[in-house]
């Protein structure tokens, strides 16, 4: 089972910021540990926009102080590159390979009836996702 978590920022990222901020999450997710024990994690840059960032719980459990440390990595990403990534009622409409449309929670019951039926949406926090990893699939 993976747990995982998507910052869904307030614009798309250039390529520049892509790659430094691939950079830095690589760097983090191969040094992060919970309890001294090293994570089995990984990232996903979905679409220049959606940073997907998950951990296998199979391998290792995640901890309150591991996931800390993520938050301030996802922080300190958003200070560098003037980013909203906390914003909880950001919620992404998925088409395909890429972002539809970004929209306030609030909005989605408005939209239901106006969107095509083989769209994903995905919300800043999912916490759990069973199998395998792959961009933006939820069981």
């Amino acid at each position: 089972m993976f747990r995982l978590r998507n910052y869904i920022a307030n614009r798309k990222l250039t390529l520049e910021e892509i790659a430094e901020i691939s950079s830095i999450l690589t760097k983090f997710v191969n040094g992060w540990v919970a309890h001294k024990n090293k994570l089995n994690a990984g990232f996903i840059i979905f679409d220049s926009q959606i940073i997907q960032l998950y951990i296998d719980q199979d391998y290792e459990m995640a901890s309150g102080c591991s996931l800390d440390k993520a938050t301030k990595t996802i922080e300190e990403i958003e200070q560098k590159f003037n980013l909203d990534l906390f914003n909880r009622m950001r919620t992404a409409i998925i088409e395909g390979e890429t972002v539809h449309k970004i929209v306030h929670f609030g909005e989605l019951a408005k939209l239901k009836d106006q969107l095509p039926p083989n769209l994903k949406v995905f919300e800043h926090w999912t916490e759990y996702c069973y199998d395998t990893i792959s961009p933006l699939t939820k069981k």
